[in-house]
């Protein structure tokens, strides 16, 4: 039996299973099946997945294992995980975690109340600790104290007054956004930045 943490998996996304080779009375070589999920439903503290187009993947081969983590499957007793990272290579991205999570939560508004509800009598209350890698940017600070000084204490998008002041030095809370995201090539200059209060710098990354 497998258990599957509650919002892990959803309808449309693929499910893949090694199962023993019952030709072999230990199991080898594993035998790889794969199809999408249409369904689930919850029979006391398990979770019944409806798959269609299972269909049987062979042979598996150095690609497939990677996918599937890199591991040998389990053998006898032992207990593994397919998704425990093997280096640092191989860990998540910081940005991959907040999307994944940004995902789960669009698809967890669509659900019924009834199954939100059976969903969090399973989640576990103490959230799960996951290791991810950033890539972070080394910025201009002149550019940052640039454009400050040239809102002059007032966002640069709806012209209104910063929302407060900051308890460091008492100047005006705005955020430095850069119009073209340093991700994407822009670059760290006064002219591809504007000072935004925070309900303008979230509709300019979410509206």
């Amino acid at each position: 039996m497998w258990i599957v943490a509650p919002d892990r998996v959803f309808e449309g996304d693929a499910m893949f299973v090694l199962l023993p080779n019952p030709a072999r009375q230990d199991g080898y070589p594993r035998r790889l099946f794969g199809g999408v999920v249409t369904g689930w439903r919850y029979e006391g503290d398990r979770t019944i997945f409806q798959v269609s187009g299972f269909i049987e993947h062979s042979p598996i081969e150095a690609e497939i294992m990677r996918f599937l983590g890199g591991r040998v499957p389990p053998q006898g007793n032992t207990v593994g995980t397919v998704w425990e990272p093997l280096d640092q290579k191989s860990m998540p991205l910081q940005t991959e975690v907040s999307a994944d999570f940004e995902q789960q939560v669009h698809r967890a508004i669509r659900l019924s109340r009834e199954e939100r509800e059976a969903r969090m009598r399973t989640w576990p209350t103490k959230p799960e600790r996951v290791e991810v890698t950033s890539v972070a940017f080394v910025r201009n600070p002149n550019v940052v104290a640039l454009v400050l000084e040239r809102a002059d204490g007032y966002c640069e998008d709806c012209d209104q007054p910063a929302p407060f002041t900051r308890k460091t030095d008492g100047t005006p809370y705005l955020e430095v956004h850069h119009i073209q995201p340093l991700a994407e090539d822009g670059d760290d200059t006064v002219g591809n930045a504007v000072a935004l209060c925070p309900n303008c710098h979230r509709k300019r990354h979410f509206g």
